[in-house]
């Protein structure tokens, strides 16, 4: 099927470790036997999707959850891609809510820092994306991408460029930073938040601020209990509007 549709040169050809003993050893020797030449440039096998127990999760096991069970559970299928760019796919993944929900808080954060940034675009520059060529060269290191990108949001480089590049970024990392509005995303900057909100905020910056954490622990567990959670990034704080 595959040289049916895309001939009898391919670059890419994916599937899990479990193939490679038997299923695409004999694949590669079939295509070499009909075209004489292999047909595929590069065999990609991604690492299993395991539980706590270190069980590999399918569907015929029954053990995994479904991707419209993740989304009930109130998660985005952008925080699933989240958590898988940010591990290596050679590296056996143990998934759990828990591990969702820090890619979910991460996601978030970033989606936030780039609204921040404005709507003017610029230029899109070009040491840094050198820089990504070299890090998805590197045995596709995505995790290497998603950290140039916190490096470039700390920089001088005017926000108009440093937008621009972080869209071009997207292109390869799919999470969608320039479609999703503001209501999608969840977040709240501080002039869509309740007065309330507001103050307690501003208690817990001056309670951290004074390293008094059990009062900012406090203050968090508050915000959280009328219905905002807050996170806590390099650039501050910002809040997330708990889904009733």
């Amino acid at each position: 099927m595959g040289t049916k549709i895309l001939g009898e040169y391919f670059d890419i050809h994916t599937g899990g470790i479990d193939h490679i003993p038997v299923h695409h050893t004999n694949e590669r020797a079939q295509n070499i036997g009909a075209f004489k030449h292999p047909v595929v440039k590069y065999w990609v096998h991604n690492e299993w999707l395991v539980n706590k127990d270190e069980g590999k999760l399918s569907k015929s096991k029954g053990n995994a959850n479904t991707l419209p069970e993740i989304v009930e559970l109130g998660f985005s299928p952008l925080d699933l891609r989240y958590l898988f760019l940010s591990i290596n796919y050679r590296t056996r993944v143990s998934f759990s809510l828990e591990a969702l929900e820090g890619a979910k808080n991460a996601r978030v954060a970033l989606t936030r820092r780039v609204m921040e940034l404005g709507n003017t675009e610029g230029n899109v520059i070009g040491e840094y994306v050198d820089r990504v060529k070299k890090e998805l060269e590197n045995n596709l290191n995505m995790s290497g991408v998603l950290a140039l990108i916190n490096e470039l949001l700390k920089s001088e480089y005017p926000k108009e460029d440093i937008l621009s590049t972080i869209y071009d970024f997207d292109r390869v990392l799919g999470l969608d930073l320039r479609k999703i509005s503001s209501s999608e995303r969840g977040i709240h900057t501080k002039a869509v938040l309740p007065k309330e909100i507001e103050d307690l905020l501003k208690q817990r910056e001056e309670a951290r601020e004074s390293k008094d954490f059990n009062e900012s622990d406090r203050l968090r567990d508050l915000i959280y209990e009328k219905g905002y959670k807050v996170l806590d990034t390099p650039q501050g704080q910002s809040t997330v509007k708990i889904d009733e």
